[in-house]
């Protein structure tokens, strides 16, 4: 598993940083596939929601209770008695994926430190994180601390934007440089590790002077699952990072 391309053994770890109460375990699913198809180990990060806890230290802050109908005050019990249940799921599903790919999966629970700090404890050389979340039972929201902290990595970032993460249609973004022969690389290899039969061809597109919007309009025309980005244009990358949290498909960042 971990032979192959010389990019596929630079990438031996990769690491998964979520908030259980607010993200669907598919995620799991997502950065497993990705470390199997790379050889790589995978270290699950389990993190609290940073809003939630600044919520439960104010004096009017309020928690529901959907059986009662009531609402109480927050309290440090309650609020580890909600998140035990997304806990124990995310293991349990952690422990099924490790089991099923014979992966090696480190899992670490990291209470009270924003996305950057956990970001910064990992030696992960590629993170997987959603650009999206879902707090307090809304809908889906753009995750700005997630697009932000993939913005200033400087390893290699997953953005899912996605659920489940399909290779169905992959479309890689580069131009003529070393990290843009890597992105090619990386997206050989998950091709053929997810690929049933013959090999599912590999979309390229060059950006060839394109401003962040027509190259946006020209990958859209494509249908991309899945995208991944591999250029020297620092400013051009972050701007195509930027867009993770609206556009129907994930991006890899290659660096």
């Amino acid at each position: 598993m971990n032979g192959g391309s010389a990019e596929s053994r630079e990438i031996r770890k990769v690491a998964v940083a979520f908030d259980p109460a607010c993200t669907s375990t598919a995620l799991l699913d997502a950065a497993t596939e990705l470390a199997v198809s790379l050889g790589a180990d995978l270290e699950a990060l389990l993190i609290d929601d940073q809003d939630m806890e600044r919520l439960s230290r104010l004096p009017f802050g309020r928690m529901f209770e959907p059986l009662s109908g009531k609402s109480v005050a927050f309290d440090d019990a309650a609020i580890r008695s909600r998140r035990a249940g997304p806990l124990a799921r995310s293991r349990a599903v952690l422990r099924d994926l490790s089991k099923r790919h014979r992966l090696v999966c480190s899992v670490r629970e990291l209470p009270g430190l924003a996305l950057a700090e956990v970001a910064g404890r990992s030696t992960a050389e590629l993170f997987v994180l959603a650009s999206f979340h879902a707090k307090f039972g809304g809908g889906r929201t753009i995750d700005r601390e997630a697009l932000e902290v993939a913005s200033l990595s400087a390893g290699s970032v997953l953005l899912v934007s996605q659920l489940p993460v399909s290779t169905r249609n992959l479309v890689v973004v580069c131009d003529g440089s070393a990290v843009g022969q890597r992105a090619l690389a990386v997206a050989a290899r998950l091709v053929r590790r997810n690929a049933t039969g013959n090999a599912a061809p590999v979309g390229r597109l060059n950006p060839e002077g394109r401003r962040v919007r027509e190259l946006v309009g020209k990958l859209s025309e494509m249908s991309p699952t899945l995208v991944i980005v591999g250029l020297q244009d620092i400013s051009l990358t972050a701007a195509l990072q930027e867009r993770a949290g609206t556009v129907p498909f994930s991006v890899l960042t290659i660096r």
